[in-house]
């Protein structure tokens, strides 16, 4: 389905964290972007993207509060690699087993400052 997706395309972007559901992309890439945020502030990103996707749903008592909880206790041990799932071991095993340019961005910079820095890149490629 990916490969139908990007079929015919001059460019694309695949974001998110990949695992082995998109390997056969690996040799189609340019460049991995991975981008870097203190826990802290990613958590702090999480909780206003969890407000903001189930409002009242996550508040203590509704039925999506320990779901809630309990996602922002894995997301917290991204850094540990204690959990299933993504974690920063794996995807820094993940990062220098790729055969494309690599480059790492400060995740707290200004969202125009990434993007340039991105294109950058791309034209060094």
């Amino acid at each position: 389905m990916l490969h139908e997706a990007i079929a015919g395309a001059d460019t694309w972007v695949l974001s998110g964290s990949i695992g082995e559901w998109a390997d056969s992309v690996i040799p189609m890439l340019d460049l991995v972007v991975y981008l870097e945020v203190p826990t802290a502030i990613r958590i702090e990103r999480l909780k206003i993207r969890e407000a903001g996707m189930f409002g009242d749903l996550i508040l203590p008592g509704a039925p999506r509060h320990r779901p809630y909880l309990e996602f922002l206790e894995w997301a917290g041990a991204y850094e540990l690699g204690t959990r299933e799932g993504r974690s920063r071991p794996r995807h820094e095993a993940w990062l220098a087993s790729l055969p494309c340019k690599v480059i790492r961005l400060d995740g707290t910079m200004a969202i125009l400052v990434l993007v340039e820095r991105v294109i950058d890149s791309l034209r060094q490629i």
